[in-house]
């Protein structure tokens, strides 16, 4: 192009020069141009024309010659232009080539392959930049004239079909994909280059979104947080409104969230029209500085706010962040605190008492003024310096036990020393001290205590160790007599315990008098129908055999009574495995003669139990409980006349029943009826033993329980023992 250009402009310039030259001609040699030879031999154009006039000639090609100067002189500027133009062309050209190759966002240049039917076939990389391929993983793999196809194998169909639109009808998109083949989280901007070619932006925003999920879950941990913690926030902009605020600060200040959001943070809570006076809001909006203040609300809650500013990046105010807590109960027991401290040290001037503290830092000795001159209080004095006020009989024990202190030897002190008084007099005090706060060597860093008069107790304990000997001997003289008490009452309970089996016994001898009385009736009528049957004729063989049988049956009733009232009256030595219910029968067969010519039936409803414990004194505590029964029902005439008995085996114990319809027992006096002496039978001499003795071998002899209670009818007595008193016993 530029050559071109030139060879034209040279062109020009040398055919302008010869027709300067040729009009320069013309005027000088017109004479000779007039010849009509010469005329008719001349070619010139401007002898033609201005043949009469050969100066206007040589004007005109003056002038058509200075116009095709400045024709070339433009000529030569519009090349220089040009090339200028071409050398910016070119450098923009690499500038930008140099950008998409070095640009951080993957770059592509895509075209539609389309089938016969014009639907989309698959995609052609154009042109890629260096991002594009890096961030498709694709760095060694020139992808340039490859389809999509060929390159990857996992495609997304409804990427593809945002593909196809944007080359077919133009516009552009934006839209994010996850690629499970590369891992990663693309930002994909599409937009149409020319019909069928499209450009594509790609961006690998995985560490974006990842730490985009990384906010929103530490925006939701710290909205949790705000929501759940003790304290009310809110968040105000510089103009006062509240913009956020958590349910505890809604509730504190007993406002609606809908009421608050977005007015001004007093008229959300007060409803007022201006700010409260000495606001801490106003405080950091003057100096851009936290503020705090306290306030009793409405309501009666003893509020403390604190306002901390927020800044924006460029180091302006925000807004501020308000947190509120609620200090009633504190300030509740603060003040209950100070009431104390005050009633404590009122204690201490009335007890006459002082506190002091030591401080390892200065190792200084701190008196508070309570029953010391201001000379001696109020001042820091060393430890030995203290000392030396001390007596000197009591001032080693006291420095020997700050240095086992010091030394970690010991945690408290304890010392009886005499001080000085104003007057001159020794006084005795106690002084005592515990080590309150340690270094993390184990090291006592402070110490406190109080020092109080002891002098008349002094006084009082030198009297006390006169009197001691004395209230030695009299203990020692007490303790023989509380040991021959125990044993008189030991030989009391046993001598109950002998009235008791007496008593029992002088019953146990009607019953056999009783049991006996049938017997021997019956064997008297069997001798007196002896003679009868002599004086009639009757005896024989046959006959004597049959009466000598029925006698032998009558002794051997009668001896088998005398062996169980026998076994009932032996003492038990050891306990003994037996049959809880079998003994209960061979107590009730004892009794049942006798019931029964009192129209009394003892009623059983037993199950099998094998115990190991003391027969014979369960057999006698059950007659004491019966013969209870039998009393009240002939006392109180009852119409139900049976006694039930009925057995509860649990898992390692067995419950006795003993049930009765006589009426109960009085409730002034159910309580006491196992109280020994006591009896409601003054009438028929009864000891109040019974019962007493009874409670007493079930819980102290056999390790059960014994109690009694009422229910609709009558009273029931409830015997609890274990299944082997021998484990008890262990």
């Amino acid at each position: 192009m530029r050559f071109w250009l030139a060879l034209f402009i040279v062109l020009l310039l040398v055919l302008d020069v010869m027709w300067m030259l040729d009009g320069f001609l013309n005027v000088q040699y017109s004479d000779l141009l007039n010849n009509d030879s010469y005329t008719n031999q001349s070619t010139s154009f401007a002898y033609k024309v201005f043949s009469d006039k050969p100066l206007i000639s040589l004007y005109y090609r003056m002038v058509i010659s200075l116009l095709i100067f400045i024709s070339m002189i433009l000529g030569i500027m519009s090349l220089n232009r040009l090339t200028h133009y071409k050398h910016l062309l070119s450098a923009s050209n690499l500038k930008y080539r140099s950008l998409f190759m070095e640009m951080k966002s993957g770059f592509a240049l895509r075209k539609i392959i389309r089938d016969e039917d014009g639907n989309i076939k698959d995609i052609r990389f154009l042109e890629v930049n260096p991002a594009f391929r890096q961030q498709l993983g694709l760095d060694e793999y020139d992808i340039s004239g490859k389809t999509v196809r060929e390159v990857f194998s996992e495609l997304s169909e409804s990427l593809i079909e945002d593909y196809d639109k944007i080359a077919r009808y133009g516009g552009s998109f934006t839209k994010i994909h996850e690629s499970k083949e590369l891992n990663k989280i693309l930002r994909i901007t599409a937009y149409q280059h020319e019909e069928d070619v499209f450009a594509t932006l790609v961006e690998d925003i995985s560490n974006e979104k990842k730490i985009e999920d990384e906010l929103v879950e530490s925006n939701q941990l710290k909205s949790i947080l705000l929501e759940t913690i003790n304290e009310g926030v809110y968040f105000i902009d510089e103009e006062r409104k509240v913009l956020w605020a958590n349910q505890k600060v809604v509730d504190l200040m007993d406002s609606d969230y809908e009421n608050i959001i977005g007015n001004k943070c007093f008229e959300a809570w007060y409803e007022k029209e201006k700010a409260c006076e000495k606001c801490p809001v106003d405080v950091t909006l003057d100096t851009n500085e936290p503020a705090r203040m306290e306030f009793i609300s409405d309501t009666g809650k003893y509020l403390e706010i604190y306002s901390n500013p927020v800044y924006n990046s460029q180091g302006k105010l925000k807004g501020m962040v308000i947190t509120i807590d609620d200090l009633t109960d504190w300030k509740t027991a603060l003040d209950k605190l100070e009431k104390k401290q005050e009633h404590l040290n009122l204690a201490l001037e009335v007890g006459k008492m002082s506190s002091w503290e030591w401080n390892a830092e200065d190792n200084k000795v701190y008196l508070e003024r309570t029953i010391f001159s201001e000379k001696f209080a109020y001042h820091n004095w060393s430890p030995n310096r203290l000392a030396g006020f001390l007596h000197e009989s009591e001032r080693h024990e006291f420095v020997e036990q700050l240095t086992a202190i010091l030394a970690g030897k010991l945690n408290e002190m304890s010392v009886e020393a005499r001080i000085q008084n104003t007057n001159g007099e020794w006084e005795w005090y106690n002084i005592l001290g515990r080590i309150r706060e340690m270094d993390e060597d184990g090291k006592p860093q402070t110490m406190i205590g109080i020092i109080y008069n002891i002098d008349s107790l002094k006084t009082i304990a030198l009297e006390l160790e006169e009197t001691n000997q004395e209230l030695t001997d009299l203990k020692n003289k007490l303790e023989r007599e509380v040991e021959i008490r125990l044993a008189e009452l030991r030989d009391k309970d046993l001598l109950m315990i002998r009235q008791s089996r007496q008593a029992a016994m002088g019953e146990m001898i009607g019953n056999i008098a009783h049991q006996w009385r049938q017997p021997l009736n019956s064997i008297a009528v069997i001798i007196q129908d002896f003679l009868d049957a002599w004086d009639f004729g009757e005896i024989s063989r046959e006959y004597l055999s049959e009466k000598i049988n029925l006698c032998m049956s009558v002794i051997n009733h009668m001896s088998q009574t005398i062996d169980d009232f026998r076994d009932f009256f032996s003492p038990d030595n050891m306990p003994m495995p037996f049959e809880l219910d079998a003994q209960i029968m061979k107590t009730i067969n004892i009794l049942k003669d006798m019931y029964g010519k009192q129209d009394i039936e003892i009623v059983p409803e037993l199950k099998n139990c094998s115990i190991t414990s003391y027969a014979r004194e369960f057999s006698q505590v059950l007659i004491n409980i019966l013969n209870n029964s039998k009393d009240a029902i002939q006392d109180n005439k009852a119409e139900d006349t049976n006694i039930h008995i009925f057995m509860e085996t649990l898992e390692n114990k067995v419950k006795i029943i003993i049930k009765d319809s006589a009426g109960g027992i009085a409730a002034d006096i159910l309580e006491k009826v196992f109280d020994p002496y006591f009896t409601t039978k003054q009438d028929t001499n009864g000891t109040g033993l019974g019962l007493y003795m009874s409670k007493t071998i079930i819980e102290k002899h056999m390790k059960g329980k014994m109690q009694a209670e009422n229910h609709e009818n009558g009273a029931i007595f409830t015997i609890t023992l274990p299944l082997d008193i021998r484990y008890i016993n262990k």
